[in-house]
């Protein structure tokens, strides 16, 4: 059953819980902005010895650019083996999988999704090398380069039409795994009335164009949290999923046998919850254990 979390209640939760895990924006911050008690809550869950990780399905910065913007936000900054984005957990899987010698991974996506693939050992290639115009007509060109063995998309804020067709042409060979890094939509904007493409949206053009489905990591699917149990070792009845929203952060802490807890600062709130039980029932994927308005309720000591 739905719970708002109040003040009063939090310890009895924390006597509960031994790993926290966060989504970071709209949780931990909007932007270039700490959120209201995210330090303090960070703060007070390490001073009792809580195990904290963050989890962002944004895979636009690597680790260490994000562990960069902890520390210009003057948050506590966290070990670099306890932050978890799309693009390294999509490195990691193509770690594991078992590639030639010596190939090569054709990345759609921004300069730190390539960083996170040479941090795992692989050599990344991207449309720029295989110096081609972008205009139609150059597209025919395309010599593709035989060592390339799987193809990573995730979000690139100058994805274009030559991107999208050197990935698909990659991708009809069948034996090529596709990886996606998420499939999230659209970008949260202050500006509710502005929709800006997501991941989710480049890596659908992509798969329209090949007629194959991605393999995707990133929250709510089971590899990211295979990536996350590789590294720690989670009790998860003792572990509780934050995040604003519900289709990623609450069905991924959900369908993986977590607690869940939805903070209201950023997509979702509790009037999206309630429409959610008014039509499909409580007990429905999307429906978490707790709301509270801000991360200001679990910083506060009674």
């Amino acid at each position: 059953m739905l719970k708002r979390l109040r003040k009063g209640a939090v310890s009895s939760l924390l006597d509960t819980i031994d790993t926290f895990v966060f989504d970071c924006d709209g949780v931990i911050w909007e932007f270039d902005e700490a959120l209201p008690g995210a330090a303090r809550t960070i703060e007070r869950l390490l001073k009792e010895k809580k195990t904290v990780i963050f989890i962002t399905n944004n895979s636009s910065k690597s680790v260490d650019e994000y562990l960069h913007k902890f520390t210009k936000l003057c948050l506590p900054t966290p070990p670099r083996t306890h932050v978890f984005t799309s693009g390294a957990t999509a490195a990691w899987y193509i770690s594991r999988l078992d590639l030639p010698q010596k190939s090569r991974v054709h990345v759609v996506g921004m300069p730190a999704l390539m960083t996170e693939v040479r941090a795992r050992g692989l050599s990344p290639i991207n449309a720029d090398d295989h110096n081609l115009p972008p205009e139609y007509d150059k597209l025919k060109l395309l010599k593709k380069d035989p060592s390339v063995a799987a193809v990573l998309v995730g979000g690139d804020f100058y994805f274009n039409h030559a991107k999208a067709s050197i990935a698909a042409s990659y991708l009809m060979n069948p034996s090529i795994p596709f990886i996606g890094t998420n499939s999230d939509n659209r970008l949260i904007t202050k500006d509710r009335e502005v929709c800006i493409a997501g991941t989710g949206s480049i890596i659908k053009m992509v798969e329209f164009a090949c007629e194959r489905k991605a393999t995707y990591v990133g929250k709510p699917e089971k590899i990211i949290f295979d990536h996350l149990s590789f590294e720690f070792p989670i009790d998860k009845k003792r572990t509780m999923m934050i995040g604003d929203t519900l289709t990623t952060d609450i069905i991924f802490g959900q369908r993986h046998g977590l607690q869940t807890l939805l903070v209201e600062t950023g997509t979702n709130t509790e009037s999206d919850v309630r429409k959610i039980i008014e039509e499909f029932g409580e007990q429905h994927e999307g429906v978490p254990n707790y709301v509270c308005e801000s991360l200001d309720v679990l910083s506060a000591i009674e």
